[in-house]
C-alpha cells in the first residue's frame, strides 16, 4: 500500500495495484452516488462512471456487479435485454460516449 497525496489530506488511502491505482474512499463515494441516482429513478443506461485508472474501473465494475446480484438483478442484462449496470471505464476507453449522468472518480 502506498499513501497518496490526496489520501494524506482526506484520510483516504490509495493503493497501487499492478501499476494502476485504486482509492477505496472514492469507490465508496461513487457507489453511494450511484445508489442515490437509482433511488431517484435514474436508469443505469443513463449513467457512466469514469476514472483515469483501469484498476479503479475494474474494482467499481466488480462492486456494481455484486450489488446487482444481491438485489436479484443478474449480472449484465435486465428483462428487456438492456444493460442493468452503468458504463464503467477509463476516460480513454469511454472517449466519445455520451450519458446524461457522469460520475467521476
Amino acid at each position: 500500500d502506498t499513501e497518496g497525496q490526496a489520501g494524506a489530506s482526506t484520510g483516504l488511502s490509495t493503493k497501487c495495484v499492478a501499476f494502476s491505482l485504486v482509492n477505496q474512499g472514492e469507490i465508496h463515494m461513487v457507489l453511494k452516488c450511484y445508489k442515490y441516482l437509482l433511488a431517484k429513478g435514474i436508469l443505469p443506461r443513463q449513467m457512466a462512471i469514469l476514472t483515469p485508472y483501469k484498476a479503479q474501473a475494474v474494482r467499481i465494475r466488480f462492486l456494481l456487479e455484486q450489488h446487482a446480484e444481491q438485489n436479484g438483478l443478474g449480472l449484465s442484462l435486465g428483462e428487456s435485454g438492456e444493460e442493468i449496470l452503468p458504463v464503467v471505464g477509463t476516460v480513454h476507453a469511454l472517449q466519445g460516449m455520451e450519458r446524461e449522468y457522469v460520475l467521476l472518480s
